[in-house]
């Protein structure tokens, strides 16, 4: 590199290291932690994965009425005396080959249609011609109506709806929790976030105990304090070492589980996180409330339960159908010439018939017991999405009360803070002027440390508050 351009390499240089350090002061936001935890947390990932495989699994719900196809093909060779060995001879081979196609529509009616080729031959016939070789093609068309047991197609269509409804829970739960674990993100970034302000109450703590231990010890060195004066700061700069302590321990448990959740060490760096003031706390707006997945997943299953219900009751009725069948018949000495006549209607066959099945031994008493068992499990599932349903808008109310208190709690700790900022200014000041005792200053002294700690725990409590929206969709 030339030296003529050594400056503008230096100040591009220095430029790309001014915009990555003020990122770096810029710190991680919330919604950047929240896109780190969607891309690397493995449960989340799971659950994603389990909703994508449902989602396509869900088209199970086809499979009780799509068409099924059969292909066939059998050789038999027969050597047995027959009556007619005399002059059929004692041999004689048989080729079937034959196609179905059925199908259960949701109506209820069952469809199928095939076409069937046979091929036999009689090497030691003695009776010449035709009868040594022929062959038969039968294509046929069948309807059944089922007028009892899935009467009008209601099993079929209960058997598609169960298995869509039993796919949709689980998906919905999945989905609800990835938003419990959105929700648990959020929190623990604020909890993160909360620590660190923490630790700098906590060291401004120390500060002014360090600062009170010195004046104390400088008035005793003048002989113009009480020896119990130092005693009593001492032993508050050593509580305020101790908060301070345990302070830093909550960042670093808070920032183990930060790191956990998002996927990296627990024990990595954490930069530098946002933090939310109080006009903004006190500003935020409590959403609209959404749905909730659990519910729905309860909801879904629910209806698994009714279609499953249905399929239970009607497997135990008896089976009557209405069967129609057309047959078209063809024989002829080659199996090419049955082939090229195969529509042909020279020779049908055609029946209407009624079909009925049913359970030998079963008595009215195991019917009822086994109808009172599918009806018991069926109002399980309707309390339990009762109870689901009432539980969420319980939480929700009791969400929405107390933030909204929690709000104005924010207010009133505000003043109060300032009030006891001002109360412990004051009774320091009169202690420099003796017109009060280390005592009176260590109780404001104390009494402001918990007003800052309330106030931190106020706004804990609203991003708290605030994270449970996530799990209503809001």
């Amino acid at each position: 590199m030339s030296k003529k351009n050594t400056p503008l390499f230096r100040i591009i240089l220095g430029v790309m290291v001014g915009v990555a350090l003020t990122q770096s002061a810029m710190g991680l936001t919330l919604d950047e932690f929240i896109g780190q935890v969607k891309e690397k947390n493995m449960g989340l990932q799971v659950a994603l994965k389990t909703i994508d495989a449902l989602s396509h699994k869900i088209n199970e719900r086809e499979a009780p009425t799509i068409p099924q196809f059969l292909v066939s093909y059998s050789f038999l060779s027969d050597k047995k005396i027959s009556t007619f060995s005399s002059f059929l001879g004692t041999e004689s081979t048989l080729q079937t080959a034959g196609a179905v196609v059925k199908t259960q529509l949701a109506s209820g009616l069952s469809l199928s249609g095939g076409y069937e080729l046979d091929s036999s031959t009689y090497p030691q016939s003695s009776l010449g011609g035709m009868t040594k070789a022929y062959s038969t093609a039968t294509t046929y068309v069948e309807i059944m109506y089922p007028l009892w047991k899935n009467g009008s197609g209601q099993t079929t269509r209960a058997t598609r709806s169960g298995i869509e409804e039993s796919y949709l829970a689980a998906i919905k739960l999945n989905e609800f929790a990835i938003d419990t674990v959105l929700a648990h993100a959020e929190a623990l970034y604020w909890r993160a976030s909360l620590a660190r302000e923490g630790v700098t109450l906590a060291e401004e703590a120390v500060t002014r105990a360090k600062k009170m231990v010195a004046w104390t010890q400088s008035r005793e060195q003048l002989a113009l304090g009480d020896p119990s004066d130092l005693l009593q700061v001492q032993a508050l700069q050593e509580l305020r070492q101790l908060e301070l302590r345990s302070a830093k321990e909550e960042v670093m448990a808070a920032e183990r589980a930060f790191n956990a959740l998002r996927g990296n060490d627990p024990n990595s760096a954490v930069a530098p996180l946002k933090n939310m003031g109080d006009p903004q706390l006190i500003q935020l707006k409590w959403p609209i409330k959404g749905p909730r997945k659990d519910v729905h997943a309860a909801y879904h299953t629910l209806m698994a339960a009714r279609a499953k219900t249905i399929v239970d009751l009607d497997t135990l009725e008896p089976a009557l159908n209405l069967i129609g069948q057309l047959k078209l018949n063809q024989t002829d000495s080659t199996a090419l010439g049955v082939i090229n006549r195969t529509l042909a209607t020279n020779y049908p066959t055609a029946y209407v018939g009624v079909q009925f099945s049913g359970a030998l031994d079963m008595s009215a008493s195991t019917l009822d017991t086994i109808k009172l068992g599918n009806k018991e499990l069926l109002q399980a599932a309707e309390l339990n999405y009762k109870q689901k349903t009432t539980d969420a808008d319980n939480e929700w109310n009791d969400l929405t009360h107390r933030f909204d208190d929690t709000q104005h709690r924010l207010k009133v700790v505000q003043r109060f803070e300032a009030i006891q900022r001002q109360k412990w200014q004051l009774e320091s000041d009169r202690h420099q002027k003796g017109r009060s005792t280390m005592l009176q200053v260590l109780n404001t002294e104390q009494d402001y440390a918990n007003a800052r700690l309330t106030h931190l725990r106020t706004k804990a409590e609203i991003l708290t508050l605030f994270t449970h929206r996530k799990l209503f969709g809001s």
